[in-house]
């Protein structure tokens, strides 16, 4: 997505909490409009029955996608833990090819999200830790929608637009979640049960709650500078902006109007 914005390919587009900050380090010309997600246990770090800490991940093969909210999360559990990304043989793959890579023995455990999370678990993987309990220990992550700083500033409504049928889809799925999961399922080609139980690892917010300072109206600022911060100190981005960077590109200007009618 960022590498898109960068070249002018797409106006609007999601990403985690990671590569967004990443992308307002390098000064990407976008704006956060919209959380799509609090990330929970929808993204965890499954192991090999053998493996049974993060200290056991010594010398072992990680694979995650990198620059991803999982590779974020891998990160901050390895130095939990007291290790680095040089303890830890880290690949990076796509969630399909990590899979891939699980079944065929090619891998000691993955940092993914679903459905290829669940592809592990129920290939003889065991969750050692996930998104939700590194939430616990101060490390949050997010699936955020961007939008490109042209685009709302030429077409605003399109953006409230966008942000009223995220926010119409999220009140979809609080009062009636099994046509939110046939909707989701036709289009991701899934089972509704399914969906439904992937859903329950994300945490998704209305328009009405985003605007308060728990999420866009502050703490998601905040994040982005921390993990901004973090990144630079384990050498995964050259600079960090000063904080107010990362506060402007955060906007609750649209969940504001869409909150209100």
């Amino acid at each position: 997505m960022n590498e898109a914005v960068a070249a002018g390919s797409v106006d609007i587009g999601l990403a985690g909490s990671s590569p967004v900050s990443r992308g307002l380090s390098d000064k990407l010309p976008y704006e956060v409009p919209w959380i799509h997600d609090v990330i929970g246990s929808a993204e965890a770090l499954a192991v090999r029955d053998d493996i049974k800490s993060i200290e056991d991940l010594k010398g072992k093969t990680v694979a995650t996608p990198l620059a991803s909210t999982s590779h974020y999360s891998l990160l901050a559990a390895l130095d939990q833990a007291g290790l680095s990304a040089d303890d830890v043989k880290i690949i990076d793959a796509e969630p399909d090819d990590i899979s891939a890579a699980w079944a065929r023995g090619d891998i000691d455990g993955a940092y993914v999200w679903n459905p290829n999370l669940a592809k592990i678990l129920d290939d003889g993987g065991h969750v050692l830790v996930d998104s939700a309990q590194l939430a616990e220990a101060g490390v949050q992550t997010y699936d955020l929608g961007v939008v490109t700083d042209e685009l709302a500033q030429r077409y605003p409504d399109v953006v409230k637009t966008w942000v009223a049928q995220e926010d119409r889809a999220v009140k979809l799925y609080e009062d009636d979640p099994q046509e939110f999961a046939k909707a989701v399922g036709a289009e991701l080609n899934l089972d509704p049960a399914e969906v439904l139980d992937q859903a329950k690892g994300l945490i998704f917010v209305p328009a009405a709650d985003q605007v308060k300072s728990d999420y866009l109206g502050g703490t998601l600022a905040k994040t982005l500078f921390g993990t901004a911060e973090f990144n630079h100190g384990l050498g995964q981005i050259d600079a960090v902006q000063p904080e107010g960077t990362y506060g402007n590109a955060v906007t609750n200007e649209f969940v504001r109007q869409v909150a209100v009618g």
